[in-house]
């Protein structure tokens, strides 16, 4: 193998391992069975069956540790979940709070609940929240965190952002009301966003139409705005799974990017010298 040759096939090597690292992965529920999505069309790529039901919203941490808040006895209690298997591990301490809706990291790395109207900070390692919420008298279905790690963005039937004020409470965010508008040429008005999370400034939504099933959006959420403009990525109507009814209750949705490990970097790099080793010698 001649030294140009080795040298293009470690640029496409290169190439493939961050085209791989620039692609999302995207994981939805419906409470009792989690599935990985294609986050370019919303196809249905695998399914676990959870070995805990009531799953209500989920989030990875930067390690690509994944997280869900459950109710198996109606108070919330904070576990992991292995992707692979669907085995949840739950943390040693309860939350002591009710009615979660939304579970997400922010930029500095502290996971936060949204439990009703509060949200709560959680200790990732105990499972215990805090003694007062960060913030309070906010509604939402689900919750994710822009770049800044004061801001935090809440779905409902529209975006709203909000400030973690460090447990005074009172609402000091900016909102935005109205819906999301239509999202195109004889398109009907979106009524819902169910789900969203956030990942290197893109946001992936769940939404459902006025008339239809959920769909799949994404929107750019370098730069926020009330009202954002969706680009639907692909129908959930051809799936047979739960996720595609009108009237199912998608939890959560949360993504993470593929990221090589150190180990296979350095193989990689092992391979490529000795090639070029045995250029050398023959």
């Amino acid at each position: 193998m001649t030294l140009k040759s080795s040298l293009r096939w470690l640029a496409v090597m290169l190439g493939t391992l961050a085209a791989a690292q620039a692609a999302p992965l995207l994981y939805v529920s419906d409470g009792a069975t989690l599935f990985s999505l294609d986050a370019s069309n919303a196809a249905v790529l695998s399914s676990q069956a959870l070995s805990a039901t009531n799953l209500k919203a989920m989030t990875f941490s930067a390690t690509g540790v994944l997280y869900g808040l459950f109710t198996p006895d109606g108070e919330a209690r904070l576990g992991t979940i292995d992707p692979g298997s669907g085995f949840v591990s739950f943390l040693a301490l309860t939350t002591g709070q009710f009615s979660p809706t939304g579970l997400a990291f922010n930029a500095s790395g502290n996971l936060y609940g949204l439990f009703g109207t509060e949200i709560f900070a959680l200790d990732a390692g105990t499972g215990a929240s805090a003694a007062s919420p960060s913030a309070c008298g906010v509604f939402g279905q689900s919750l994710a965190f822009t770049a800044d790690p004061a801001a935090l963005v809440l779905s409902g039937l529209f975006v709203q952002q909000f400030s973690v004020d460090g447990g005074t409470c009172p609402f000091t965010g900016s909102g935005g009301g109205g819906g999301t508008g239509d999202t195109g040429s004889g398109s009907p008005v979106l009524s819902e966003l169910s789900a969203f999370t956030i990942t290197n400034g893109t946001a992936f939504a769940i939404g459902r139409y006025s008339n239809g099933p959920r769909a799949l959006f994404s929107y750019d959420a370098c730069t926020y705005a009330a009202t954002p403009a969706l680009t639907q990525l692909g129908s959930l109507a051809s799936t047979t799974t739960s996720i595609a009814s009108t009237t199912t209750s998608i939890a959560a949705m949360e993504s993470t990017s593929f990221v090589p490990e150190p180990g296979s970097v350095v193989l990689l790099g092992v391979g490529v010298a000795a090639m070029l080793l045995l250029r050398r010698y023959h």
